[in-house]
């Protein structure tokens, strides 16, 4: 009974560190200056939305070239994927699991071009998620890939676009779409970060185990 007893009461305990962090969040999006939809002028929303129309033509081809190039800059990030990690570049190509995981990312950047003018309402919630899930799923992520994910989907975009379509204003526009992309991953991946850890010096505190700061005397 004890031990039933004990676990009720951890459980309870976490689930109110969760709600004291998921509060802190809301609270910190609603001092949010400006609406995130007004970060992009009319004349660059044009620039994103008409050269996305000419990527999205062929949307598994991006989403591998991206991937590739991610791979290519930073040969480690292939340990976050163990389904296939241990593939050469033509092996990825044809493997069912890399190409779907290729058009998921492409789907998750075609849903914020599709809702430019409700990123508040709806994208910031599910780019701050995804980030939680790569927390929470993939173990080798890191958040140094994000730099490296902004530089390939530049470098992909400039490649299939071509310099008179991809100019200096239109890389502009897309550095901040790219930015407001990982921006909200970034935070998606630390909250659930700072939950865990929370979440951990709360059990270890209802058990009586000490936790690192109290075993160096902090």
């Amino acid at each position: 009974m004890g031990c039933i007893q004990s676990s009720s009461f951890i459980s309870r305990r976490r689930r109110d560190s969760v709600t004291a962090v998921d509060s802190h969040r809301r609270r910190r999006h609603n001092k949010r200056p400006a609406p995130q939809h007004e970060f992009l002028s009319d004349d660059e929303k044009e620039l994103v939305m008409s050269t996305w129309r000419q990527l999205a033509t062929d949307p598994v081809a991006i989403g591998i070239d991206v991937f590739l190039r991610i791979f290519e800059q930073a040969p480690d990030a292939m340990r976050a994927f163990p389904s296939f990690n241990c593939l050469s570049e033509n092996q990825l190509i044809d493997n069912v699991v890399f190409r779907s995981h290729a058009t998921r990312f492409v789907r998750a950047v075609d849903f914020v071009m599709s809702n430019l003018d409700a990123l508040d309402v709806i994208v910031v919630e599910n780019l701050v998620r995804l980030g939680r899930q790569h927390a929470a799923s993939i173990a080798e992520f890191r958040l140094e890939y994000l730099a490296v994910f902004e530089a390939s989907m530049t470098d992909v975009w400039a490649q299939r676009l071509g310099a008179p379509c991809f100019d200096a204003a239109t890389r502009h526009a897309w550095s901040k779409i790219f930015s407001l992309i990982t921006t909200h991953v970034r935070e998606g991946y630390m909250e659930y970060k700072s939950t865990s850890t929370a979440i951990i010096t709360d059990v270890l505190s209802d058990v009586g185990w000490p936790t690192d700061e109290q075993k160096i005397g902090l």
